[in-house]
């Protein structure tokens, strides 16, 4: 399209919809005095000498190259935030929903909003600028005060201040735990080094510069204790930990933490009696870790089975098959497949995946027919 067309198009757009949200604002609006519960969008329309058919084309017309969604609402809703039924009833409370559908515009959102400014902010600025130039002061003391009047006043909803003084209004806390397990290749995964500090008091020839993780921390766990050296990675994953916490104590005076793991343990009524020791330490680096009360979430990435059978079955075995070295999950012709399929070997698996995934072949099956079905059907579309 001719950008001139283009652009007188967009220009067309843009007065139509205009004119009929300011005509929406004067006469919809409760608040004002000109509100007109009786008016119909027939009447709105007329009004403005704008037709249906103009109306309903201005909306059909996007300002960009992306889609934009315009949600059909009674005339008595124009003042209530995007909602959606199944949304109210599964929320149970008021919900303010914005489509986007861009990455980009995502990230013009987000910055948009925590950079918004703040009038309050803005007018002390300008107060402490015309008092600078009543007193006469000198270009550094101007900037020195009015430098103080931004770094000294901030505008802060209710809301905040309610939150800042109230401990335990967590933005985001999570239970029982959640924690990520990486089974891929060894050298495709990612490891942190230790500290500075922690790396100056190795000797130059010592090769451990790396944090200890879950899987650094099950390859050490006791040999001497039958329930703990028969786990395979996803079992000792879901109950044992590092309590850091132990070392150090970080108190936030705004936000005590009162609603602690342990205590929300101590208020679970279900039977936590797994058997396992509450203490071990591990045997090579003497660290301690404690059994959970309540077994964490695992999380991890399943590969494609078809694509990458090898990382497949290798992400099988160092999951759910007991293991101290992972040079033992090569099988005699050093591919995890024939690991897999030695004797007892896909029993263990198959009855340890159970625990984390149950039912996960049936419900593997129903995605690939969705998936292929789908493809079956957008097939003729896309020819």
């Amino acid at each position: 399209m001719d950008d001139e067309i283009k652009s007188n198009i967009l220009t067309r757009r843009k007065e139509i919809l205009s004119k009929v949200k300011q005509r929406i604002d004067d006469v919809l609006n409760p608040s004002k005095p000109t509100y007109d519960p009786h008016a119909t969008p027939i009447d709105i329309l007329n009004k403005m000498d704008i037709t249906e058919q103009d109306y309903q084309w201005a909306l059909s017309i996007s300002p960009d190259s992306d889609h934009e969604l315009h949600l059909k609402r009674p005339i008595d809703s124009c003042f209530i935030n995007n909602y959606f039924i199944a949304g109210l009833k599964g929320f149970a409370a008021n919900v303010d929903l914005q489509p986007v559908f861009n990455h980009y515009k995502c990230i013009t959102y987000v910055c948009s909003y925590f950079t918004k400014d703040e009038t309050e902010c803005s007018q002390a600025i300008i107060n402490a600028a015309k008092e600078a130039k009543e007193a006469n002061l000198n270009v550094r003391d101007g900037l020195r005060k009015i430098g103080a009047a931004f770094l000294s006043t901030r505008e802060v909803s209710a809301q905040e201040c309610v939150y800042r003084c109230i401990p335990e209004l967590w933005l985001r806390k999570i239970f029982p735990k959640t924690l990520f397990v990486s089974t891929d290749f060894a050298e495709n995964r990612v490891r942190f080094p230790k500290k500075q500090q922690e790396l100056d008091e190795l000797d130059d020839d010592n090769t451990d510069i790396f944090k200890s993780n879950i899987i650094v921390c099950y390859s050490d766990r006791p040999k001497n204790i039958p329930a703990v050296n028969d786990m395979c990675l996803a079992l000792f994953a879901a109950h044992y930990f590092k309590d850091y916490k132990s070392d150090f104590n970080e108190v936030s005076d705004s936000q005590p933490e009162v609603l602690s793991d342990d205590f929300i343990e101590s208020q679970n009524i279900e039977n936590h009696n797994t058997g396992l020791p509450d203490r071990i330490k591990l045997v090579n680096s003497k660290e301690i870790m404690k059994c959970r009360k309540i077994k964490a979430v695992i999380r991890y990435h399943t590969p494609n089975r078809r694509k990458e059978p090898e990382k497949y079955f290798h992400h099988l075995l160092m999951l759910y098959f007991p293991w101290r070295n992972e040079q033992e999950l090569f099988g005699e012709d050093q591919t995890y497949i024939s690991k897999f399929y030695e004797p007892d070997v896909q029993e263990v698996v198959q009855c340890n995946k159970e625990i984390f995934e149950p039912d996960g072949d049936a419900i593997n099956e129903a995605l690939e027919s969705y998936e292929t079905l789908m493809a079956y059907q957008l097939t003729p579309m896309i020819q």
